[in-house]
């Protein structure tokens, strides 16, 4: 594998598209990891370049796996701004994140659990809103302003995703997909 690029659908060899195979892309990465195992080579220098290959793929593969990072990813690919350069959020995201904040606040000082468990599913389902309004955004690149709009549920999601966080520390966001 000699490609230097870290895009990672490139160096998955994948379509730049959201909706990928998830067992396909496994697939892909097996046999490209492979390629590059640091134990194909007895040379210590030819080792070390096999080492950052494997890296490389590793870290394109985390990337891929993860709808979010993967809808980043694949912005930025077809020559989208980064979060960095584009991190508005949908109109009234903001006041209704500050709203249901205080309520969190509240009920974290409160202890109350219920309230608490409440907020969690009210976020998880929000989350999987926004994760299907982007793959479904993906769908229809060809309308203007759909970049922009992904772009939007992303930066949205980034806050309801730290809220999940917060609410229930041993979340994890792979469980969930299935």
């Amino acid at each position: 594998m000699n490609n230097t690029d870290d895009n990672p659908f490139d160096l998955l060899g994948m379509e730049k598209r959201f909706d990928l195979d998830e067992s396909d892309m496994h697939r892909r990465f097996l046999l490209a990891s492979a390629e590059v195992h640091p134990d194909r080579s007895t040379d210590p220098e030819e080792q070390l370049e096999l080492a950052r290959q494997s890296a490389r793929l590793n870290q394109a593969y985390q990337t891929l796996k993860q709808p979010e990072s993967r809808a980043a990813a694949l912005l930025q690919a077809i020559g989208n701004p980064t979060i960095a350069q584009h991190n508005d959020l949908p109109d009234g995201f903001l006041q209704q994140m500050l709203l249901i904040r205080e309520d969190m606040e509240e009920a974290q000082s409160s202890q109350n659990q219920t309230k608490l468990d409440k907020l969690d599913r009210w976020a998880k389902t929000e989350r999987k809103q926004y994760l299907d309004r982007v793959a479904e955004l993906f769908n229809h690149m060809d309308a203007d302003g759909t970049t922009h709009e992904i772009r939007l549920q992303l930066n949205a999601l980034r806050y309801i995703d730290r809220m999940i966080e917060q609410l229930d520390p041993d979340y994890d966001a792979m469980t969930e997909l299935d």
